[in-house]
């Protein structure tokens, strides 16, 4: 990389309100990279592990991704670190022996992400950083989706990202020699849970009809306030003793003592015939 010219000072300063401070998307969780074999086998520098939740299935399990994003961290000293994009090479997707990956072509996956705001340089194009930034350097091409597949919870893709880059010391208006580092991507799928799958649909039934209880027949209280309801039955006239006594009283008599006279004339009567 040529060293900048004095005439692209101003236009220096113009894209630093663009790249300071830029953190655009979901970052992986930042990782040591002497913990996990295969970021050592690999030869990572700047790594990162994703947990992914994929749907279970008979035989393992499928996901589909459409959030990666490839990040690209400064690694904090004071000078800007430059690319230049003709140098640049497209992530590699590093996938145990169960995993299968559509489409699996760096060309119809990747692009550069919308943090990298190119200028022109020449015959080329470039980009810088500074220190404290962190930008998205490579994600899905606009549409692409990416379909896994898998057979159990150790299965693993690891996307393996070389920046090729050069240190520029603005003050000084010169670069430093041209530098390297593999940026890695440990994504793992998560079988014990799935976010993504979709419940069986619920069978709807009709409940049985309620069963139909007949109001209980209500016996108002004797003093219950209200209408009196009409006695229809006609009045029953109860004779006592002293009723029948008063009734019978003189006629009875009288009729008793013509009894008694008739009795003994007719007594009377019968003797004298004999």
């Amino acid at each position: 990389m040529k060293p900048f010219s004095l005439k692209n000072t101003a236009l220096v300063a113009s894209l630093l309100t663009v790249s300071v401070g830029v953190s655009a998307f979901a970052e992986p969780v930042k990782a040591d990279c002497t913990k996990d074999p295969l970021f050592v086998s690999h030869a990572c520098n700047v790594c990162y592990t994703e947990v992914r939740q994929p749907v279970k299935t008979a035989t393992g399990w499928t996901s589909e991704l459409s959030d990666v994003v490839i990040p690209w961290e400064h690694s904090n000293i004071e000078l800007q670190e430059v690319i230049t994009e003709s140098a640049q090479k497209l992530p590699e997707m590093i996938a145990s022996t169960d995993v299968k990956i559509t489409p699996s072509a760096p060309d119809q996956i990747w692009e550069f992400d919308t943090d990298i705001v190119w200028y022109e340089v020449g015959n080329d194009r470039e980009f810088f950083i500074e220190k404290g930034d962190n930008v998205g350097l490579y994600t899905l091409k606009t549409g692409v989706k990416l379909s896994l597949s898998g057979k159990g919870a150790k299965d693993t893709v690891l996307i393996k990202t070389p920046l090729m880059y050069e240190e520029y010391d603005k003050d000084l208006n010169q670069s430093a020699n041209g530098k390297s580092r593999n940026i890695c991507v440990l994504n793992t799928f998560s079988t014990g849970t799935s976010t993504t799958t979709t419940p069986p649909p619920v069978k709807e039934t009709t409940p049985p009809p309620a069963a139909v209880t007949p109001p209980k027949a209500v016996t108002p209280p004797l003093n219950a306030a209200g209408p009196e309801e009409e006695d229809t039955e006609e009045p029953v006239a109860e004779i006592t003793a002293e009723q029948t006594e008063t009734q019978a009283g003189p006629g009875m008599w009288i009729f008793l003592l013509f009894a008694f006279i008739f009795s003994s004339a007719y007594t009377a009567w019968k003797k004298q015939k004999i």
